[in-house]
């Protein structure tokens, strides 16, 4: 992705159409999402367990 800083990139508040369909999707499951950025970037998904 071309001019894309993933040390000072807001997930929030940034971003195409792709993280924008990603947060939307985490909004949409109850999911949170977390951005590592320790050597190289990662996107970590989190989902709660609704065992019933």
């Amino acid at each position: 992705m071309m001019g894309w800083d993933p040390e000072n990139f807001d997930f929030n508040k940034e971003g195409n159409m792709g993280f924008k369909l990603i947060r939307g999707l985490v909004d949409q499951v109850g999911a949170s999402i977390d951005i590592l950025r320790d050597n190289g970037t990662k996107f970590i998904l989190k989902f709660e367990d609704k065992t019933f």
